[in-house]
């Protein structure tokens, strides 16, 4: 829709329902992956996207969201602009028999996506789950990729665009086209024939129903050290990023989406983070959020001086984060410009290494700007 419509500085982004709202939000709170998704989605034509953080505030008030707004989005995908939870939309899931795309009803697509809950081919009756799912995706848009490039019909952007998750600079988190291509025919286009030959038996296993993403991982790494072996040069193998193999994982074992991020958690994991923002934990005033902000730029400066480090904000330092990722093309280039790379904003972590972390930040935090950074209230 955003892609028909092509908001600018001039024409304001529409507004969608609520439930597309809070996975746009988490998904801009994890800004490399939001920033190659744009790409996989835009390529070169990205629309400067803004959240609509003031209209978001119309859903309090059903009877003033904007009348353009419900009607583009209600004429574009032929559902409902408020969402009826007893009538939800059907989904769509592939399988390896080679049928198209079949229908599954929400009852039925919501366990299988949530609780590992098996759903049968309607054409072959074979039960499949979410895991085999996402390995054939992979493998999929891999032999995509491997056939468009014996094909000779795909430029250097098509190509990376076939497969998800290693776009990015690992360093900056800008999308650097020449760096995942080399990396793609590295791993999949190998010159060596008995690589060759590893590649093809790969492409081979979507049939293979008990195939996991860590025997998966393990062919791909085995894969590389043959490539290393093999090599009557200096061995191409060394020039793969050492992340490559991980991000490319990263993208496919938790979502079927297009997305290289499993929204459904992201935005669960976003729950706790916005109870405390309104039951107090926080008390919210004019000074107190003008403070938030000036600690924000002090964490940012303190990132920039410890950029070895993995620091962790206090609540109000968070919500300023939160809402300066929010305008996605500003936050992108204040990072490059002052901090010499895209912030990463990494919500995945687990609560023991946030309490440890904590830690080492107040301690930075005291020796930078000789104070507390408040120890008792951290995200």
């Amino acid at each position: 829709m955003i892609k028909e419509q092509r908001p600018s500085e001039d024409i304001s982004t529409p507004l969608p329902p609520i439930d597309v709202l809070l996975m746009w939000h988490a998904h801009m709170l994890c800004p490399w992956r939001y920033n190659e998704d744009m790409f996989h989605f835009f390529r070169d034509k990205r629309p400067p996207l803004t959240f609509p953080l003031h209209a978001s505030s119309f859903f309090d008030r059903p009877q003033d969201i904007d009348n353009l707004s419900v009607g583009a989005w209600e004429a574009y995908t032929g559902m409902p602009f408020l969402l009826d939870l007893n009538n939800l939309p059907s989904f769509s899931s592939p399988c390896d028999c080679g049928t198209n795309r079949q229908v599954i009803a929400a009852q039925e697509y919501i366990p299988f996506r949530t609780q590992s809950a098996p759903l049968a081919c309607r054409s072959c009756q074979r039960r499949h789950f979410f895991e085999s799912a996402t390995i054939l995706r992979f493998l999929s848009d891999v032999q995509r990729f491997v056939d468009a490039h014996e094909n000779r019909d795909a430029n250097r952007t098509g190509a990376v665009s076939l497969v998800r998750g290693c776009a990015l600079n690992y360093s900056t988190g800008e999308v650097d086209l020449a760096r995942a291509l080399e990396d793609l025919k590295l791993l999949f286009l190998p010159e060596d024939p008995l690589a060759k030959r590893a590649i093809k038996e790969l492409l081979a296993r979507p049939h293979d129903h008990q195939f996991s993403w860590a025997e998966l991982e393990t062919v791909l790494l085995k894969h590389v050290a043959k490539i290393s072996r093999n090599s009557r040069s200096k061995c191409p193998a060394g020039r793969l990023r050492r992340l490559t193999i991980r991000m490319l994982i990263k993208a496919y074992s938790c979502t079927l989406s297009p997305f290289t991020i499993d929204l459904v958690a992201a935005v669960k994991r976003q729950r706790d983070f916005n109870r405390k923002m309104v039951d107090g934990t926080v008390q919210w005033n004019e000074h107190n959020l003008a403070r938030a902000t000036v600690r924000y730029h002090k964490f940012l400066l303190l990132m920039a001086a410890q950029p070895s480090k993995f620091l962790v904000p206090t609540l109000d330092i968070d919500l300023a984060w939160h809402t300066h990722q929010l305008h996605s093309d500003k936050y992108q280039q204040y990072g490059l410009k002052h901090m010499k790379h895209i912030v990463n904003h990494d919500d995945t972590v687990s609560d023991r290494q946030l309490k440890h972390s904590f830690k080492d930040t107040g301690v930075l935090w005291a020796r930078h700007f000789n104070g507390m950074i408040n120890e008792s209230r951290y995200v």
